[in-house]
C-alpha cells in the first residue's frame, strides 16, 4: 500500500496535507508508510496549506541506535510534536512527512 511520491520539493514551497482518508491509503496495519510512522497527531492538520521547511534525508532510530535513511521526507514549517501521544513528551520535534501525504500548492502568478 505504500507508494513513492516524489514531489521534489525545495525550502519554502507551499503544501497542502492530505485528508485522513487520503493518507491512510498509503499506510500499512501499523500507520507507517515505509517504516514511518503516521502518528494520530498528525491527522490535525489535514487539509492545512503550510510552507516546507527543510528535506529530512538521515534520522537515528532511538531505539537501535541505527541510522537510517529517508527518501522524499520533508518538515514543515512550525510543527513539531505536542507530546499528545507520548506521555507528554516536552521535546517538540518536528514532524516527519512523507510527500505522499502532501500536495504542491500551485503558486500564484502576480
Amino acid at each position: 500500500r505504500s507508494s513513492k511520491t516524489t514531489l521534489g520539493l525545495q525550502a519554502g514551497e507551499w503544501v497542502r496535507v492530505k485528508s485522513h482518508e487520503e493518507i491512510k491509503q498509503t499506510l500499512n496495519s501499523a500507520s507507517r508508510n515505509r517504516g514511518l510512522l503516521f502518528e494520530p497527531e498528525m491527522s490535525d492538520y489535514s487539509g492545512k496549506c503550510f510552507q516546507m521547511d527543510f528535506s529530512i534525508e538521515k534520522m537515528i532510530h532511538e531505539e537501535t541506535g541505527e541510522m537510517l535513511h529517508l527518501n522524499n521526507t520533508v518538515a514543515l514549517k512550525g510543527l513539531t510534536c505536542q507530546g499528545l501521544c507520548a506521555k507528554s513528551c516536552p521535546r517538540s520535534n518536528y514532524w516527519f512527512w512523507r510527500e505522499d501525504w502532501l500536495d504542491r500548492v500551485p503558486t500564484l502568478s502576480p
